[in-house]
């Protein structure tokens, strides 16, 4: 057994480790820009859908700058959006904000580019925490995927430009979204296909027992 005094002075070192190690877990937790949600399925080409562009455990943000990557040959973007209380909405003064978003489905041959700026003005307290950022509606043109959604700006040393009211940047990941669009079957064309497989079954069953018939006959 330990001497009291070196069991208590153990146990204090194992408190600080403890506690050292929560401290370094939580100071290097990762601010992580991302679409939700992260994966959808589309059930028919010229529907309308929305994906949030949002942001977790990010802190002192003033700023942002982002670009997302789509696949024109299956969507078009319709518009960008400032929801209610998104997550850099002034709380001094409404008009303490610029915001900018530009369109580009024609980036090139196969792919769109939707820009996104938002930054807050004068004497505004810079945000922390969890919210979304943006909302981003698209339309489905054919079907096909599953299709990625990238947030990446190219040349830059992280996918998204976050800044604190400073102008630094914000070391930041970010996270892939994913579209696919497929048809649903109706009904009708699931009853058709189940009688179509039955028949099929049946047909080659009865092949088999005609031929085991003939060759034992022979």
């Amino acid at each position: 057994m330990f001497p009291l005094k070196l069991r208590s002075l153990l146990l204090a070192l194992f408190v600080l480790l403890v506690f050292c190690n929560e401290a370094t877990y939580v100071n290097a937790q990762e601010t992580i820009v991302y679409i939700d949600p992260s994966s959808r399925v589309i059930p028919q080409v010229g529907e309308t859908f929305s994906i949030n562009v949002s942001i977790n455990d990010v802190t002192n943000l003033f700023g942002y700058d982002f670009i997302l990557w789509y696949n024109t040959t299956m969507m078009d973007c319709l518009s960008v959006e400032w929801p209610e209380g998104h997550f850099l909405t002034p709380i001094l003064n409404p008009t303490n904000i610029f915001k900018v978003k530009t369109i580009e489905d024609n980036f090139n041959e196969t792919t769109g580019a939707v820009r996104v700026v938002a930054t807050l003005m004068g004497d505004e307290p810079p945000k922390n925490g969890s919210g979304v950022l943006v909302k981003i509606t698209f339309n489905t043109t054919t079907i096909g995927g599953p299709s990625p959604l990238t947030l990446y700006w190219p040349g830059f040393v992280y996918p998204v430009k976050l800044s604190d009211p400073n102008g630094n940047p914000i070391p930041c990941n970010a996270t892939l979204g994913e579209i696919t669009v497929v048809p649903e079957f109706s009904l009708l064309s699931l009853i058709f296909l189940l009688i179509i497989a039955t028949l099929t079954i049946t047909l080659l069953k009865r092949r088999q027992h005609d031929y085991r018939h003939i060759k034992n006959f022979r």
